[in-house]
């Protein structure tokens, strides 16, 4: 089942542009369904478990050192394709989570660059990022906002979303986090008689 469905990205959107209202900030949301293919996974794996192969066969077999070479490459070989072949979902299990973290939150930051909210009037763009398939949240402010507000307050709207996306309400948790950031935008970056709306409100799923 699809994370957002199409009315919830009606919803979604429909907060980012009540919360623009009252800001002259900009928010742009992101659900990210995997933040890496992690292609080089199943190799990892296939040659850890080729490697230590040869301790086995040398202790507790005859064979020969030319024989054990062959076999480990022949090993190598059909974990390789097998492992690359698994399901996404399966593969993902095989990374380890500190992996799928530092993944997801470099895509966050790529992403934060790559959707301009670097190029905003006053450095004030706000990120919220879901990596789907690690299980990450994020939210990243620009400098033109994150110097002003404390850590603390962004990682509320991190706790808010996520807890909705534990419970299965995504919507419900962007929407949450919308609001919470809007609010802190709307308290920093208040709206200015020229603004102009830089970034479309848009809920980009990738």
């Amino acid at each position: 089942m699809a994370l957002i469905r199409l009315d919830d990205k009606v919803r979604i959107i429909t907060a980012i542009a009540e919360a623009e209202k009252h800001t002259a900030g900009e928010i742009v949301c992101i659900v990210h369904r995997s933040a890496s293919r992690y292609g080089y996974v199943p190799i990892l794996w296939a040659a850890l478990i080729a490697l230590m192969l040869p301790w086995g066969l040398i202790r507790f077999t005859q064979l020969g050192i030319e024989t054990v070479h062959l076999i480990q490459m022949a090993v190598f070989l059909i974990l390789a394709v097998a492992l690359w072949a698994l399901p996404m979902p399966v593969r993902m299990r095989m990374v380890p989570g500190a992996l799928k973290r530092q993944r997801a939150a470099r895509a966050a930051r790529e992403q934060f660059q790559a959707n301009d909210l670097v190029q905003t009037a006053g450095r004030t763009g706000c990120l919220i990022y879901v990596a789907e398939a690690e299980h990450y949240a994020a939210v990243l402010a620009d400098e033109g906002i994150a110097s002003k507000v404390d850590p603390e307050v962004w990682q509320r709207a991190i706790v808010a979303l996520t807890d909705a996306l534990k419970a299965g309400r995504a919507a419900d948790g962007f929407i949450a986090a919308i609001g919470l950031c809007g609010a802190v935008l709307t308290q920093h970056v208040p709206p200015v008689a020229d603004d102009i709306n830089e970034l479309p409100n848009r809920l980009i799923i990738l």
